[in-house]
């Protein structure tokens, strides 16, 4: 029997494709992005929008121009752009557009950007690459930023709940001050449904 074996090293990078948008409008870039593209340190990105075709074009540039966004470098994941600007000036709802998309990289003049020294990375917000890490229509986006607060306040009242429960079976007695508002479950009622 033929055997084709490849060493697999234990220190191999993982090979993450796309770039993301985060809830908190960071577009995130990848160590593979960074290194397979040639992004450095000090460089900044001009950012456009095609709002017909729901489209971000990114180019990278060496300019300290005030105009482009800083690229901003972690230790360990690589490079995000703070375009929570951006996203703001635009309308677009970061809870809605949330997630890793692929990109194509398209010379300046294709994708009709006259100004573009270089190439630039498109990305549809159309058509995002993981499911799992969902856009959400509108309205879900609505009912998970109000699920998120009831969220909270259920499990305070059930975690106070559950402390009284234990203290009760313990024999252990809420001090005299407090004895005649020692009910958990009144504020239950204020829980919308």
């Amino acid at each position: 029997m033929n055997y084709s074996f490849t060493l697999t090293p234990h220190n191999q990078p993982r090979v993450i494709e796309g770039i993301s948008v985060t809830r908190t409008g960071r577009i995130g870039l990848t160590k593979y992005f960074i290194t397979i593209h040639g992004i450095e340190r000090g460089m900044r990105a001009y950012m456009y929008w095609d709002s017909t075709n729901k489209t971000i074009a990114v180019e990278f540039t060496r300019k300290a121009d005030a105009t482009a966004y800083p690229v901003i470098f972690t230790r360990q994941y690589g490079a995000f752009i703070n375009a929570s600007r951006f996203f703001r000036s635009h309308r677009l709802e970061l809870m809605k557009y949330a997630g890793r998309y692929p990109y194509s990289k398209l010379d300046g003049e294709i994708v009709s950007l006259p100004d573009a020294s270089a190439s630039v990375f498109v990305v549809e917000l159309k058509k995002p690459m993981n499911k799992s890490m969902g856009r959400l229509d509108s309205t879900s986006s609505q009912r998970a930023t109000m699920s998120g607060a009831v969220d909270r306040t259920t499990r305070h009242t059930l975690a106070l709940v559950s402390r009284v429960e234990a203290n009760r079976r313990l024999g252990v007695l809420p001090p005299k001050k407090y004895a005649g508002n020692l009910n958990p479950l009144s504020s239950l009622a204020m829980i919308p449904s």
